[in-house]
């Protein structure tokens, strides 16, 4: 480690003291860096193009997000050029005074203070908000943000459920709690600007997030009706395709999720879209062979020489002889919800859910191997001591029950070994009907965001038939072609859009400082893309 590294993490071990030499400047402050440039070309952008009677407005919601500021420069541009008014809420990050009807909406935020206008105080609340953390409510004028809360907080906290017990778990509610106050203060103004008659679009990344998530809930709620609608960024699911190999994001997704409520994610397209690129590609539908060759990959990091392997092997065997079924259930990262209001078909939650499958198990003479997520091991992806699956299961299980390693199995290997398998929700939803093994998802988000025809339990006693071997699931041809032509769709340009303007993380580990890459922008400028021509047509028509 280089002395000025040494110095940079003792700063950091002292509360308070990274902070203070950012100030003086006795640390580089590189996000500051990056927003200053990012603000240079906004409001040379803004200078060149701006239109005097805009057509529409798009308005960013980059609360304590300059990833979405720099992601959407060269998305500016093209919108200016078309004649669409482009604004922050976050004072200072480009030009307030171009469009006198955006007065009291661009700029309105302080960054950090989170104070509207600059004349609330920090902790002031504009608005009026009713508080049950137990009960799972946060709402605002009779619309309930929980869930947004939640998944912030239990990726603090580190657990499947998080809770306002400790000092930092508080600090982050009441810190979400003045974003989501200011942003709904901000948005009643933006009713106002609807008079005009002209579309809004509100831009945010993180949608399952607080405050990104209470703005797609309200325009769900309130601003739908005004033609307020919510556009989603994001990364392409780049993560699957290259197995977390690659560290910076060159993709995004980008969605109207007010348009498209059951759109869970814009990585995910949408059953619209998938639709139309079948029509468009019928040759996915036979994409089997490449879609094998995505999936049959050592995500899990197995090695051949684990004893466990024969050992779980030879229990599958002797089930088979016996003529009893065996069953696989899929895990998943626990922190990672990215639904709001998840729920399932049958069971409330999904612990309820993977107990209840032990319960059913331990009832009948089925074999089920439980699998973990690999994912919740990942660094990539979680941060140490995240609650992990087996923490939510009995401490001894049925005979007949059987928990792998995280590196034992890949998830495909055991298709060819299971009558059928069980996941909340995941990839294994398209996975599965490629390699034929049916697949039983449990979320309610399961069927909007793998539109495939799964089969789907509609009570417990459905269940329990299809353990006692009552009852089986099947697989259908078309659901094995539609699931292959997902995995196409999903890497197709329809839903990742090739992206190259801004240095940003591929997943959740940092990569560095983020900057613009200006000659990419140059060339934009001189050019044009049809890439960032089709994430524009994303805004105004779905």
């Amino acid at each position: 480690m280089s002395i000025k590294s040494k110095i940079k993490k003792t700063i950091k071990s002292v509360p308070g003291a990274y902070r203070l030499a950012k100030a003086v400047g006795l640390v580089r402050d590189y996000h500051a860096e990056f927003l200053a440039d990012c603000r240079r070309v906004y409001d040379r952008y803004l200078a060149e193009h701006a239109a005097k009677e805009p057509t529409g407005y798009v308005i960013l919601m980059d609360i304590n997000h300059r990833i979405t500021t720099g992601l959407m420069v060269p998305v500016s541009l093209a919108l200016l050029k078309r004649g669409y008014a482009v604004c922050s809420v976050i004072k200072g990050r480009m030009n307030e005074n171009v469009w006198p009807e955006l007065d009291g909406i661009s700029g309105a935020i302080a960054h950090g203070g989170w104070a509207v206008d600059g004349t609330v105080a920090i902790n002031h609340l504009v608005k009026q908000w009713t508080i049950d953390w137990d009960a799972g409510i946060v709402s605002c004028d009779g619309v309930n943000y929980f869930p947004f809360f939640l998944e912030r907080l239990s990726k603090l906290s580190k657990s499947y459920r998080g809770s306002l017990t400790t000092k930092a778990e508080i600090s982050l509610f009441n810190a979400m709690l003045r974003q989501s106050d200011a942003v709904l203060a901000v948005c009643d103004r933006i009713i106002k600007l609807a008079e005009k008659g002209r579309p809004i679009r509100l831009v945010a990344m993180d949608s399952h997030f607080a405050p990104w998530g209470v703005i797609r809930r309200w325009c769900d709620a309130v601003g739908k009706a005004h033609d307020i609608n919510f556009i989603a960024l994001s990364s392409g699911y780049e993560n699957y395709y290259s197995n977390l190999s690659t560290m910076e994001a060159t993709t995004l997704a980008v969605e109207n999720l007010t348009a498209n409520p059951d759109l869970r994610h814009p990585f995910l397209g949408g059953q619209k879209r998938f639709e139309e690129f079948i029509a468009k590609h019928p040759e996915t539908l036979e994409g089997k062979a490449t879609a094998l060759g995505w999936i049959k990959v050592n995500r899990s990091r197995v090695t051949s020489d684990d004893p466990a392997r024969t050992e779980v092997q030879q229990k599958v065997q002797e089930a088979r002889m016996a003529g009893r079924p065996v069953f696989a259930a899929f895990g998943k990262v626990l922190i990672d919800f990215a639904a709001p209001d998840d729920c399932g078909n049958v069971y409330p939650d999904f612990p309820t859910w993977m107990n209840g499958l032990v319960d059913l198990a331990s009832e009948s003479q089925s074999l089920l191997i439980i699998k973990p997520h690999p994912h919740e091991i990942r660094p990539e992806i979680v941060n140490d001591g995240v609650q992990v699956l087996r923490d939510l299961l009995p401490h001894d299980l049925p005979e007949n029950v059987i928990f792998l390693n995280h590196n034992s199995f890949n998830s495909y290997e055991l298709a060819g070994m299971v009558d059928a398998s069980f996941v909340w929700n995941g990839t294994i939803c398209c996975e599965f009907p490629v390699v034929n093994c049916p697949v039983v998802p449990e979320s309610i988000w399961a069927a909007r965001d793998y539109p495939l025809g799964l089969p789907t339990m509609r009570s417990e006693p459905e269940y329990r038939d299809l353990f006692s071997g009552r009852s089986k699931v099947t697989l259908d041809e078309s659901v094995e072609d539609r699931a292959a032509a997902f995995l196409h769709f999903l890497k197709s340009e329809d839903v990742m859009i090739p992206f190259r303007y801004l240095r940003r993380a591929g997943t959740n580990q940092t990569i560095g400082k983020n900057w613009l890459y200006h000659s990419a922008l140059r060339k934009l400028e001189k050019e044009g893309d049809p890439a960032i021509d089709r994430v524009v047509s994303r805004f105004f028509i779905s």
